[in-house]
């Protein structure tokens, strides 16, 4: 008989956890345990069993604009499930002997629902499907920097050597110890974040601090200008958040220029994919990224509101942009867009 186990502290989550959890780092217990102390936000871990654990679901609450993607703004406490630190990964786990029972329980919860980053998922029960920001992916197939730039066409290798020229005399510091990262840095945060028309939840300080992480400041006369937070998944490196001076972009082509630092960071480091981020797919998609759609799925558990919701998931969603790049010398012809 299958049953569902209701777990309110991560560091109370069944041994089973982890092995389901897959490849998926942000749903592993030891970074629930380190989110709840540095972003707590109601979380609550459920596994449903048949008769041992097989599927698990991570959600949280956050007031939060339910047309971010939208032409307007309305904010309400919204139960979310997914990762609370906006990243791509998925915050569930389908096991294939309840994956049928996830969503009629999901069904059962109180007020609006939203689930994010779902792969090709097909909710039932009263769920509309939506699509959220696309993750932007690095394939890596060189050895070195200089090779990955010689294999672009040379218009899209000519944007990115006039940007390199900016940052000559820029100096690398890797923080030693995470507790270095001090308010100038958040500030830098704080700057993108204040920018973004995608908001989730605003990170403090401290997520910075102790968030297990690599972090790069990258300052030149003394100047800070930008950093990046890094964080490593076996053979796969992901990208974080950063943050970096808009004052000074121009003069030295600050974002195109850490993107650029993650890129030799990911080729150096003989990673074989890097995850770019959900963020300006345009740009990341002209240094070779594949765009990989994302979907979401909203319901609510007022009938009313939840057929209004399915008549409105058009303007819940984020549409992606037609963007077509060609980066590469060889010619991909059955994906000429780089979308997926």
């Amino acid at each position: 008989m299958n049953s569902i186990i209701s777990v309110d502290r991560a560091k109370l989550l069944p041994s089973e956890w982890d092995h389901l959890a897959g490849d998926n780092i942000f749903l592993k217990k030891d970074l629930l345990i380190k989110l709840e102390e540095l972003n707590p936000c109601h979380q609550k871990y459920y596994v449903l069993c048949s008769p041992e654990p097989d599927s698990i679901v991570l959600t949280y609450r956050l007031n939060l604009n339910i047309f971010t993607y939208g032409f307007a703004a309305w904010k309400m406490p919204v139960t979310i499930i997914g990762v609370p630190c906006s990243v791509s990964k998925k915050g569930y786990h389908l096991g294939e002997k309840t994956k049928e029972q996830v969503f009629p329980f999901l069904n059962t919860l109180k007020g609006p629902i939203i689930i994010l980053n779902g792969d090709a998922m097909t909710p039932s029960n009263g769920f509309a499907m939506g699509n959220t920001l696309p993750t932007c992916r690095l394939d890596i197939r060189w050895k070195t920097m200089d090779a990955y730039l010689l294999s672009m066409r040379c218009h899209y290798r000519y944007r990115l050597h006039k940007a390199m020229k900016k940052w000559q005399g820029v100096q690398r510091v890797e923080l030693s110890d995470q507790k270095l990262f001090d308010e100038a840095m958040y500030e830098l945060y704080l700057q993108v974040y204040d920018r973004s028309h995608y908001k989730l939840e605003k990170l403090s300080i401290d997520f910075f601090r102790e968030f297990p992480s690599r972090i790069i400041r990258y300052e030149v006369a003394g100047k800070l200008l930008a950093f990046i937070q890094l964080m490593e998944n076996k053979e796969e490196l992901i990208f974080l958040f950063g943050g970096f001076d808009y004052g000074l972009n121009f003069q030295y082509d600050i974002y195109l220029n850490i993107l650029l630092e993650i890129v030799k960071r990911g080729i150096e480091g003989g990673y074989k994919t890097i995850d770019m981020g959900q963020t300006a797919e345009d740009t990341k998609m002209k240094l070779g990224c594949t765009r990989i759609s994302k979907t979401m799925a909203f319901h609510h558990s007022n009938k009313m509101l939840n057929y209004i919701i399915g008549k409105c998931a058009n303007f819940l969603s984020y549409h992606e942009k037609d963007l077509k790049f060609n980066v590469f010398k060889e010619t991909n012809d059955e994906n000429p867009s780089g979308t997926a």
